[in-house]
């Protein structure tokens, strides 16, 4: 939808620029021809430029009546005649046809790239005059000479300044002579309308680390603990229409110009948990509870708690709609007081602030985005997108290790281990409860039972995840049976693609062994015991069968 939608306004671009070159492919002079022309510049505030396909032919055009003015925008005309054939002979070879010829000028003037078309050089060019739109939007340059002194046809191009930065345009050129559609005459009074849209839909993405964008590490990511919660702010600028109501001329019913608007944000991975909205601000204004109501949108969310099939996000879906006032039902009602309270932010940028979180569920090591889109209906556009092409990452991170018997390097099971933080000269122990990760610092004579403990397997195996990048110690609190501890730390490092690297190998010896005893003072005791009773049985014993 969104590639179709750029085509449709390069197509509106073009169709713009036909009639300013309509004059340059007529063949020969008019009986009509004037000396000069007289040029108005119609400045339009327009979100997206028309979309039915009607050339412009140089007269008043009814279609841009809808548009509010635009005031206060200055142009300078140029005479580039010159300068604009002795570029364009090169595009071409010589042997075009009038249809081909055309083409290629069309395209020409179009072009905005200056290695493929016009490259505006004000040193090759002769300004001519400057003016200013006024309160009705328009800039008026009269008397411009219709040939030059060798008694070629003009070429003029119209600067636009950017006095006002919200405000966005095309160039015009115009190559005389305009040919009115009517008569065939030489048109001595040109309406043009510059192709132009106030700035607004541009989207923002950030990850928040306080009220400042936070830095990514140097690999462009964002890495994190998991439980630790990550507020993103994402920024849109309200188009400057939104609350434009339009009456059809044939049936007088009225709808909204804008029938869609939908913010919606989701992650690319399962296991991340959405957390809320925090608020969402315009200016210093924050209008979350108004915006999130049953008037206004409605607001669905994913993902909360997270889940291994779901991924977490949120969807904003505004009451406008494409109902009309002759259409039973409340549709065009809700869409209209939707429009209604938008109206109020036209022109300004709305930022929604918003957390997430990393869970257990989330995978290692993995670059994991949230693509934040809006989507509009407005003008004849369906489905029109807008997003930030540069999407944050954010990630969290782990190590795989290996414990074994040195020097053969059998796997030991049976070992336990805390991750340790240092800090200086303090150190604490990683305890992950709850999904969340929150550092203790190691007390006198620490025993670790509230530890989250790591204990490798019968092949030697354990693994630590869901920790940001960092340096870590991992510290043997027992070592597997038979086996001496260790009496140091080992320094693991935690970084990006360490998850997936080679296991982090940690060796122990074993404890020396202990042999049986033979002899001692202790068995001789038991020797002379044993042998008393032995020697009582057998008198015992005797004394019964004599008896007998």
């Amino acid at each position: 939808m969104k590639s179709r939608g750029f085509l449709v306004r390069l197509l509106m671009a073009l169709v713009c620029l036909l009639p300013v070159g309509i004059g340059m492919f007529s063949l020969g002079d008019s009986a009509f021809a004037v000396d000069a022309v007289d040029v108005t510049l119609h400045k339009k505030k327009m979100d997206a430029f028309p979309t039915e396909l009607t050339e412009n032919n140089g007269k008043i055009d009814d279609r841009f009546n809808r548009y509010e003015p635009l005031k206060d925008i200055t142009f300078t005309v140029w005479n580039v005649t010159d300068d604009f054939y002795k570029q364009l002979n090169v595009k071409l070879t010589g042997s075009e046809t009038d249809s081909e010829y055309k083409a290629k000028v069309k395209e020409f003037m179009i072009e905005q790239d200056p290695s493929k078309g016009f490259n505006f050089v004000k040193s090759e060019a002769q300004n001519v005059d400057t003016q200013t739109t006024g309160d009705d939007g328009t800039a008026k340059f009269t008397g411009l000479p219709m040939r030059n002194s060798k008694g070629l046809y003009n070429v003029y191009y119209f600067e636009e300044h950017n006095n006002n930065p919200d405000v966005k345009s095309l160039p015009v050129i115009l190559t005389l002579p305009a040919i009115d559609t009517d008569d065939g005459s030489h048109m001595a009074n040109i309406h043009l309308y510059p192709k132009n849209a106030v700035t607004g839909g541009e989207v923002e993405k950030d990850v928040m680390d306080g009220d400042q964008p936070a830095v990514p590490n140097p690999d462009g990511a964002h890495d994190y603990d998991i439980g630790k919660e990550i507020q993103f702010r994402a920024s849109y600028k309200i188009p400057s229409q939104i609350g434009e109501i339009l009456t059809n001329p044939n049936t007088s019913a009225k709808s909204t110009r804008y029938t869609k608007l939908v913010f919606k944000d989701e992650v690319d991975k399962f296991g991340v948990q959405f957390e809320r909205i925090d608020k969402i601000m315009v200016g210093n204004e924050n209008i979350k509870d108004k915006f999130l109501g049953v008037h206004t949108a409605e607001p669905t969310y994913k993902g909360k708690p997270a889940k291994p099939t779901e991924k977490a996000g949120f969807e904003i879906k505004t009451n406008l709609n494409a109902s009309n006032d002759g259409l039973p039902g409340q549709n065009y009602k809700k869409s209209e007081a939707a429009a209604s309270f938008l109206a109020n932010y036209a022109g300004q940028k709305m930022e929604i602030y918003y957390t997430v979180s990393l869970t257990e569920l989330t995978p290692v090591d993995e670059e994991i985005k949230n693509n934040f889109v809006v989507t509009l209906d407005h003008d004849g556009i369906k489905d029109e997108t807008k997003t930030h092409p540069e999407v944050p990452v954010i990630t969290t991170g782990g190590r795989k290790v290996f414990k074994y018997e040195d020097p053969n390097g059998q796997g030991l099971g049976g070992a336990k281990f805390v991750v340790i933080k240092q800090d200086g000269n303090n150190a604490s122990y990683l305890k992950i409860d709850g999904g969340k990760v929150t550092w203790v610092p190691v007390g006198t004579n620490e025993k670790y039972d509230n530890a989250t403990q790591y204990t490798s397997d019968d092949k030697g195996n354990f693994e630590i995840k869901g920790l940001e990048y960092g340096e870590y110690f991992l510290r043997e609190i027992k070592a597997p049976d038979g086996f001496q501890k260790l009496d140091q730390d080992r320094k693991i490092t935690i970084e990006k693609g360490s998850y997936g690297a080679k296991a982090e190998e940690i060796g122990n010896v074993t404890k020396d062994g202990i042999l049986p005893s033979t002899g001692g003072a202790g068995i001789i005791a038991f020797l002379i015991i044993g042998g008393a009773l032995m020697s009582f049985a057998v008198i015992r014993y005797r004394k019964t069968q004599h008896a007998v």
